[in-house]
C-alpha cells in the first residue's frame, strides 16, 4: 500500500476518534454550547461522503487517496480544534484561521477533482468558487442555527459573521491563484500533475 493511501486511513480514523470523543463526552467544557452534536453526525458524514461517490459513483481507478487527505483536513482541524479547546482559548485568531484555511484545502481539492471532468480551467474555477462560497454561506447558517448551538459562546454576531465571510474571500482569492497558476504542473512536468489527480 503506497504511503499516501495509508495517510488518508489514518486521516479518516483521526475524524473517527475526535468525532467519538465529541459523542461520548459532550459534557467537556470546551464543548458546551458549539452544537458538537450537529457537528458530529454532519462531519462523520462528511468524512465518508467522497469514498462513497468515488467508489459507487465514479468508479475510477486508483482512488484518489491525495485529494482525499486534502479534503479531510478541515474536518480534523475543526474537530480537533473543539476538541483540544482552541475555540475557546484562542477563538479570535483560531476561528478565522479555519475560516480561511479550510476553504482552501477544499477548494484545492475540488480543483483537482473537477479538472479531471472538465479541461477547461475558467469553467473548473467557476465550479470551485460557486461551491465554496455556497458552502461558506451555508456553514454561517449551520453555526448560527445548529441544535446546541449558544451564540454568546461562539462570540456569533453580526460583525463575526462578515469577518468570517471576509476570510473566506481571501480565501477564494489563494484558490484562483492556485487554479489558474496550477503549482504542481511546474513540479516535474504535466505527468506528474496527472498522477496526483489520478
Amino acid at each position: 500500500m503506497k504511503r499516501i493511501a495509508i495517510v488518508n486511513i489514518l486521516l479518516k480514523l483521526l475524524v473517527v476518534i475526535l468525532g467519538s470523543v465529541i459523542f461520548f463526552f459532550p459534557d467537556l467544557p470546551q464543548l458546551q454550547g458549539r452544537g458538537m452534536v450537529a457537528r458530529f453526525f454532519i462531519f462523520i458524514l462528511l468524512a465518508f461522503l467522497f469514498p462513497f461517490i468515488w467508489t459507487v459513483i465514479v468508479k475510477k481507478k486508483p482512488y484518489p487517496h491525495l485529494i482525499d487527505s486534502i479534503y479531510t483536513l478541515p474536518l480534523i482541524i475543526d474537530l480537533g480544534g473543539n476538541v483540544a479547546g482552541f475555540y475557546k482559548t484562542y477563538w479570535q485568531w483560531f476561528d478565522k484561521l479555519t475560516h480561511f484555511i479550510n476553504p482552501v484545502f477544499i477548494g484545492i481539492a475540488l480543483f483537482y477533482v473537477l479538472s479531471r471532468a472538465d479541461k477547461n480551467k475558467f469553467m473548473v474555477w467557476l465550479a470551485v468558487i460557486g461551491v465554496l462560497s455556497t458552502g461558506h454561506v451555508a456553514w454561517e447558517l449551520f453555526e448560527y442555527n445548529a441544535p446546541s448551538a449558544d451564540r454568546t459562546i461562539m462570540g456569533l454576531s453580526y460583525g463575526d459573521t462578515l469577518s468570517d465571510l471576509a476570510m473566506g474571500v481571501f480565501a477564494h482569492i489563494l484558490v484562483t491563484i492556485f487554479v489558474f497558476l496550477d503549482p504542481l504542473k511546474f513540479y516535474k512536468g504535466k505527468e506528474y500533475r496527472k498522477k496526483i489527480a489520478d
